[in-house]
């Protein structure tokens, strides 16, 4: 090198540059908003898993946690774990759960199957079909379905008794623990679905067919080498679900209070709203810890198993092939098999739905019945006030809920992505805690919390509809920030320092550069949040005020008081309404793979 040549600086590693990054940014605008996003997160996740765990050594008899009546205590922990109707309560979540799981995973997993690695005919229709039933909220299959499986004049059992010469009641009972196993089930089938097709479609089918050659059959085959392939997907659909099946609400609501039987999500609603009496804060936190610490062992376990994922890798780039079995002789069966999945999942909960709009008062489907059908209860729709104001209320929440949640998630994932230091992957865990949380038990914390904190404006949100968007915004940052963080680690950050060092201020630089390239990314996860937010029963019932009732309750409302026909008819308005925005999604999310 000659005197007159200057040394270039060496550049940054890896392991040097995030740190410097760090440092140049905390007194900038840049450092601003993260500073801004990590105290929303604290404010909005911290907040509630602190006041649950303060409240549950409260006794609050009478009383709220916050109140100096309310004196430390154990007692909570004592009465719930030495009480023998908490083990009962147990074991009928744990019943739930593991039977919904098995017959919802049994289903999706073959249909899968039949849809991405068989010749079955009309696949494209199927999956179709399959995904469309996630149009129908929860709570409107659960009413469909007492309707089906009433055992006195549920629509199956009635032709059941007619075809057999059967007399008295069922012989079906969906009030039961069975019938709440299998009308879950039905309702996680096509989550589960789109949880695994993916990894049946780009499995290789060279290692099943070595096992072919080898002289395995095929059950042989699927036990050995399929499915112990498809382990983490499998697994991560099956964590996934177990908390979603722990938090279910919607189900064990319609069904299994009416049948008397209770689990953990509904034990916690009872306590915050007990039919007669005054709510116990106190054991409705103990409850909450305990549906906290099920749900979190198996994400804890995953993780564990995640990290050595690269065992179970099939696509490496080497005569990587995808093969459909040519099912011959079994393929009308499939097809008829995936048939009376869609039936029995899409086609009967709708049909019944309509049928019950269209009577004053519910019947079975006959010829006579007929005499009574009109459009009646949609007639009067518009000019019921309750309708509207719970219309206005669930389209604003919505609107207000995704728009939020996908911001927070935006910025929370570029502050991940970006810094990518301890104290960014400690932010990254903290927006995946929601994930963890039930829907019952964040309702229960954030209920807590506002029952004394007002909001910076000196206005408390309690029974308005912004104490629902909060706890949903809460709720979806998990999903908000997954969604976000893929597409900003595409992003190069030499656009955002090209940016920054043409003077552009960091608002500039957010709204004009990053935005305009993850735009797809961000318009799905704001369809998906909406989507969501508009069917959710548990934090809206919960937190619920007099004139904050989402549609999700008021349909509720009217079942519960016997006014079948316009729960009905509200019902068929919102499946309508969840339809076109699933298959809007959809569309989205299409254009954005094109673009």
């Amino acid at each position: 090198m000659t005197a007159g040549e200057q040394a270039e600086p060496a550049p940054a590693t890896p392991d040097e540059e995030p740190e410097e990054r760090t440092r140049g940014v905390l007194f900038t605008g840049r450092g601003v908003l993260m500073f801004g996003t990590v105290g929303l997160l604290i404010y909005l996740i911290a907040g509630p898993v602190l006041t649950l765990i303060f409240s549950s050594f409260k006794r609050t008899e009478g009383t709220t946690p916050f109140e100096s009546a309310s004196p430390f205590t154990l007692e909570n922990y004592r009465d719930v774990f030495l009480n023998s109707n908490t083990y009962s309560v147990l074991g009928n979540t744990a019943i739930y759960a593991a039977g919904a799981l098995f017959v919802s995973f049994a289903i999706a997993i073959a249909l899968a199957w039949i849809v991405e690695r068989t010749d079955v005919p009309m696949r494209n229709t199927i999956y179709i079909l399959v995904i469309a039933a996630l149009g129908i909220p929860t709570i409107i299959a659960g009413i469909s379905w007492s309707l089906l499986g009433h055992p006195r004049i549920g629509v199956i059992n009635v032709f059941t008794r007619f075809i057999f010469g059967m007399e008295g009641e069922g012989p079906f009972n969906v009030f039961s623990l069975f019938g709440m196993i299998v009308v879950q089930a039905i309702t996680m089938i096509p989550v589960t679905f789109l949880l695994v097709a993916g990894a049946f479609r780009a499995m290789d089918a060279s290692l099943e067919e070595a096992g072919v050659v080898s002289g395995g059959s095929f059950r042989q085959t699927t036990m050995r080498i399929t499915l112990p392939v498809l382990a983490p997907a499998l697994l991560s659909a099956f964590i996934y679900q177990i908390v979603t099946v722990v938090e279910s609400f919607d189900i064990p609501l319609v069904l299994g209070l009416r049948g008397g039987i209770s689990v953990l999500s509904t034990q916690v609603f009872l306590e915050i709203r007990p039919v007669g009496g005054l709510p116990n804060y106190g054991i409705a936190s103990t409850f909450s810890i305990l549906m906290l610490v099920l749900a979190l062992g198996p994400l804890i376990y995953y993780q564990r198993i995640i990290a050595r994922a690269e065992r179970y890798s099939t696509v490496t780039g080497k005569d990587y092939r995808r093969k459909r079995f040519a099912l011959g002789k079994w393929k009308n069966l499939a097809l008829a098999g995936a048939g009376a999945y869609i039936f029995v999942a899409l086609i009967m909960p709708l049909a019944i739905l309509v049928w019950t709009s269209l009577l004053p008062f519910y019947q079975v489907p006959s010829i006579s019945a007929l005499e009574n059908v009109s459009l009646k209860a949609f007639q009067e729709l518009p000019q019921s006030p309750f309708f509207l104001r719970s219309l206005r209320n669930t389209l604003l929440t919505g609107a207000v809920v995704s728009i939020t949640a996908m911001t927070i998630g935006m910025m929370t994932a570029w502050i991940v992505v970006r810094l990518r230091t301890k104290w960014s992957k400690a932010l990254d865990v903290l927006a995946y805690i929601p994930h963890a949380m039930p829907g019952v038990i964040i309702g229960t914390s954030i209920f807590l919390i506002y029952l004394i904190l007002p909001t910076p404006w000196g206005i408390t949100p309690r029974s308005t509809i912004w104490i629902i968007v909060i706890a949903l915004t809460t709720q979806y940052i998990s999903l908000s920030t997954r969604t976000m963080n893929g597409s900003i680690s595409q992003i190069q950050v030499q656009l955002e320092e090209a940016g920054e060092v043409s003077g552009a201020s960091q608002g500039q630089i957010l709204r004009k550069i990053l935005l305009p390239l993850i735009r797809p990314s961000f318009i799905n996860g704001v369809l998906l949040i909406f989507l969501l937010s508009i069917r959710n029963l548990t934090l809206a019932i919960i937190l619920q005020g007099s004139k904050s009732v989402m549609l999700s309750v008021l349909i509720f409302n009217r079942w519960d008081a016997g006014q079948t026909e316009e729960a009905a008819s509200i019902g068929v308005v919102m499946v309508i309404f969840t339809l076109i925005l699933a298959v809007t999604l959809r569309r989205a999310s299409a254009s954005s793979e094109a673009v």
